[in-house]
């Protein structure tokens, strides 16, 4: 979608770009206050990682940058490839004076937020969910279960199925609340003097909304460590209050993202379960709950095996 291209696994360049990503995600010593206090880049050395994060950065940019190279030298107003094409377009047809809306800084932004924010966290996300089920495999056998009587075992769940699978859903919405990757909004800067609940938040502050107290709020969700899907369905078993919880943020600063990554998740795990039943690899050795903060919420490293169902 962004780039017109699909990248083979094996590809080095992609190889690199994903370990650099994944390392401004997860590593916590390259997340914590470097993620907003810009003053670090001038303390000697790189106490807060702070130049290290700059630095992974700006190779991200460069390889996003040869790529934008390459299509501005193959662009074609008939066949728009991409969100790269139609970008270019946009600023072909706005003219000169459009620079402030359509310069290439901007396109390299938007390239990077689209690409490294939407790669990361939809994998995060499967990962917990994984990780979930191995612990929990009367819900993947209710998950299998469901899926079956409405595709049956030939044919992939689609999206359009979604509304036929509410145990699935449910699943997927309590694997959101239980495992949040994202337990803290990213940094918002208030426009005016706010006062809430007797506290005074001046024009020009830097808030992080804590969306793990929503999640884990007990009036909302009885029991909130506990993993249980049903607490997403009514009595006769259809989706319920999944508006309660906001792992994507509310808002008209909620994720961009959202629309697509609800749906990469629903397909990749349902497809999964109506194949494969999840084992930890050692079954007298659970893998751990327990995971490590960086700019996302993620798992240690684990290994599962994938057997199929009998």
């Amino acid at each position: 979608m962004s780039m017109g291209r699909t990248y083979d696994f094996e590809d080095k360049r992609l190889l690199s770009l994903m370990e650099m990503i994944d390392r401004i995600f997860s590593d916590p010593a390259i997340r914590g206050p470097a993620s907003f206090l810009t003053f670090a880049k001038y303390i000697p050395g790189d106490p807060l990682h702070f130049k290290l994060r700059q630095e992974i950065v700006g190779k991200i940019i460069a390889f996003l940058g040869e790529t934008v190279e390459e299509h501005k030298k193959s662009l074609d107003e008939d066949n728009v490839r991409d969100y790269i094409d139609a970008f270019l377009l946009a600023k072909k047809k706005d003219g000169k004076d459009s620079e402030s809306n359509y310069s290439d800084e901007q396109l390299l932004q938007t390239l990077r937020d689209f690409f490294v924010a939407g790669h990361e966290t939809t994998v995060t996300a499967l990962r917990w969910a994984f990780l979930l089920l191995i612990h929990n495999p009367g819900v993947q056998n209710k998950m299998r279960k469901e899926i079956e009587s409405v595709t049956g075992s030939s044919r992939m769940p689609s999206w359009g199925q979604k509304s036929e699978l509410p145990y699935c859903e449910a699943a997927i919405s309590e694997c959101l609340r239980n495992k949040n990757i994202a337990p803290t909004t990213l940094p918002h800067g208030v426009d005016f003097d706010v006062s809430w609940n007797q506290y005074r938040i001046p024009k020009g502050a830097t808030v992080i909304g804590n969306l793990h107290s929503v999640s884990y709020d007990p009036k909302l969700f009885p029991e909130p460590d506990k993993f249980d899907p049903e607490r997403f369905l009514d009595k006769s078993g259809k989706l319920n209050d999944t508006h309660l919880i906001i792992p994507f943020g509310i808002g008209r600063r909620v994720c961009l993202g959202e629309a697509l990554a609800r749906m990469e998740v629903f397909l990749f795990l349902t497809t999964v379960i109506q194949r494969y039943q999840l084992l930890p690899e050692d079954t007298n050795n659970l893998p751990s709950l327990e995971g490590k903060l960086g700019t996302t919420y993620s798992p240690f490293p684990y290994k599962l095996r994938a057997v199929p169902w009998e």
